[in-house]
């Protein structure tokens, strides 16, 4: 091997850092144009108050933020530092979830075993790279549903329906789940969902989940699994209800406080994708001991 695995660590860190930052910048656009019905293609990134075109230095992801000095060019309007800090957020956490699940000589071993001097590649050293495809789908569509939910409470179909079949191809392709195990989870996330979300409209008189919650649960089941949906439930609802409460209590809103919950389930969900053994060996395990 050319390289040693100091060298592959920061190449690889580097690499995907300015893939998740880009990735990040994507996904600022599809959170802010989506809701609003508009093109994620074109016409390209503007000024929002003025419509000037943001100048190809401002493009560059986190740091071109600081090159236009955080404002519009053209009108100098400020920018939100919502849209670096997601670039960040992207770019770090690509980065995290790559390390957390292979090492670059892995990767190398499966998409590229020549780089190593190997032949080819096995059904067992692709698996890793799957995996890391699967946890980065679902937290690259956590990053604009949070976004969304947060500013507009709603959570779109296009995202949680129209990206349920390529969930349910990445559980398929997982060896732990395979088709009925991605199809079982999904269903699962629906069902269970939907479900607690009628009860409690039986009971209470009023909505508690919108269907974008039991749908976006159908996605998060096809990766986890009907397990892993148990889990993140349980998880989001203790998450949501601690926050819940402490913001009643700031506010003076008591127990009433209405908080969107697609958020928790993505935040439990990528929990959930990255330490799912050892979170079922503490659920599951010691029960059918």
């Amino acid at each position: 091997m050319l390289l040693d695995e100091m060298t592959l660590n920061i190449l690889f860190g580097l690499f995907f850092f300015s893939w998740g930052a880009c990735m990040g910048s994507f996904l600022n656009v599809v959170a802010h144009r989506l809701p609003l019905e508009m093109s994620i293609v074109r016409p390209p990134s503007h000024c929002p108050a003025c419509q000037a075109p943001v100048p190809v230095y401002g493009l560059i992801p986190v740091f071109g933020y600081f090159l236009v000095r955080r404002k519009c060019v053209s009108c100098g309007v400020t920018i939100s530092w919502v849209y670096p800090l997601i670039e960040f957020i992207c770019g770090a956490g690509t980065v995290f979830l790559f390390f957390k699940t292979l090492t670059p000589v892995q990767f190398l071993s499966a998409v590229w075993p020549q780089a190593l001097g190997q032949a080819s590649f096995g059904t067992l050293q692709i698996q890793p790279v799957l995996q890391f495809v699967s946890r980065l789908f679902l937290f690259y569509t956590a990053v604009p549903l949070t976004l969304i939910d947060l500013r507009f409470r709603i959570l779109p179909d296009v995202i949680t329906l129209g990206c349920l079949p390529f969930a349910l191809l990445l559980g398929a392709a997982d060896a732990g789940l395979r088709w009925q195990g991605a199809f079982l989870g999904a269903a699962t996330g629906i069902g269970f969902l939907f479900f607690i979300a009628k009860t409690y409209e039986l009971l209470r008189g009023r909505e508690g989940l919108g269907l974008g919650d039991v749908k976006y649960m159908g996605l998060i089941g096809a990766l986890v699994g009907w397990q892993g949906v148990l889990i993140v439930m349980g998880l989001a609802s203790m998450l949501g209800s601690v926050v819940g409460i402490a913001f009643g209590l700031r506010r003076q809103a008591g127990l009433q406080t209405v908080l969107p919950f697609g958020p928790f389930l993505a935040f439990a969900a990528l929990i959930v994708a990255i330490w799912q053994p050892q979170l079922l060996a503490l659920f599951f395990d010691g029960v059918g001991g």
